[in-house]
């Protein structure tokens, strides 16, 4: 991005107050670039830019892909994206702010709900796309899952292969609640090598669930922004913190007291939780990164599991710079 002249430039659509379509040019060309949204969101981090100066966003400007409603970044997934920017950044205050922006806007209007048992299993909303903010638009993820996870459907169990959970690793994340959790009871299942994911598993097109969910690839949910908003005030308001965690485990189907739950284990609740909630979805490992926390390897049969620590050490959670931009004279 250093290296990297970008222009950007903004149209307003007078007939739609507050829509603007964003462009780029590089090498002059003109490009529709998802990035600029990264770009966007950097300068409002590092130089505090108030959100009013991003709100003719409230409109949408459209992604690389042509796609519903979701894939669209509005108001709305801004704020959001500000929220975990902020978080990255350190600035609690300013993620608590922007995370309860949107949650006031929930409370008000309902526009992010939780799945309910019925659309995942009536509809096969197996994605519980309700919830999503922003998502990305690809007809190709279903493939990628069909190639990875089920080209080997015909081999003996012992010798297919696909993208699971170590079995040790669900009882560890999801314990005593597994039973009741939606996100174990229909985006998993038990196969022999442990718990084969379903998120991007195609659904039947003729669903509900299939014909919306199918191409998604969240990118941020309402669950991660009450994640934000728990962690950034439970320093202030540990009461407040608890209530929002509470909220995204009843919305999966868990029933919890978290009444003697300290700062501590609030935060490792939130780790905890985001493992189940974001499986797939690219955040856990950053979350483990900005928290300095150790993955476990879980390797081995279910009657001989080994644990390997990944230390949060820079050579295994930060990529080398490439010599093509490292070594210019």
């Amino acid at each position: 991005c250093r290296y990297i002249i970008i222009s950007i430039g903004f149209r307003v659509d007078v007939s739609s107050p507050g829509v603007l379509s964003l462009h780029a040019t590089r090498n002059g060309r003109q490009e529709s670039c998802h990035s600029m949204l990264v770009i966007l969101l950097a300068l409002a981090g590092v130089y505090h830019l108030p959100l009013h100066l991003c709100s003719v966003l409230h409109g949408v400007f459209h992604a690389v892909v042509k796609a519903p409603v979701l894939c669209r970044v509005n108001y709305y997934a801004i704020t959001a994206l500000l929220a975990r920017v902020y978080l990255y950044a350190g600035n609690l205050d300013m993620a608590y702010d922007e995370a309860m922006k949107i949650i006031k806007v929930q409370n008000a209007k309902r526009c992010f709900n939780f799945t309910s048992e019925y659309n995942i299993t009536d509809k096969r909303n197996i994605k519980f796309y309700d919830d999503i903010i922003f998502t990305l638009y690809t007809t190709e993820v279903t493939d990628w899952d069909l190639e990875i996870s089920y080209s080997s459907e015909d081999q003996p169990d012992f010798s297919q292969h696909y993208l699971c959970w170590h079995a040790d690793k669900v009882k560890d994340v999801f314990g005593n609640e597994g039973r009741d959790d939606y996100r174990l009871l229909y985006q998993f299942e038990e196969k022999y090598w442990g718990y084969r994911t379903l998120k991007y598993h195609k659904q039947e097109e003729k669903s509900t669930g299939g014909r919306w969910g199918n191409p998604m690839l969240p990118m941020i949910r309402m669950s991660e922004v009450y994640y934000v908003a728990a962690e950034a005030i439970c320093k202030k308001d540990l009461g407040e913190a608890r209530e929002y965690i509470k909220k995204v485990k009843n919305g999966r189907g868990v029933s919890v007291d978290l009444s003697n739950l300290d700062e501590n284990g609030l935060v490792d609740m939130i780790v905890n939780d985001a493992q189940r909630e974001l499986f797939g979805e690219g955040q856990v490992f950053f979350m483990f990164k900005r928290l300095n926390r150790q993955v476990v390897n879980y390797s081995g049969s279910s009657t001989s599991v080994e644990k390997e620590p990944v230390l949060p050490t820079e050579e295994n959670f930060v990529l080398p710079l490439p010599d093509s931009e490292s070594n210019i004279k």
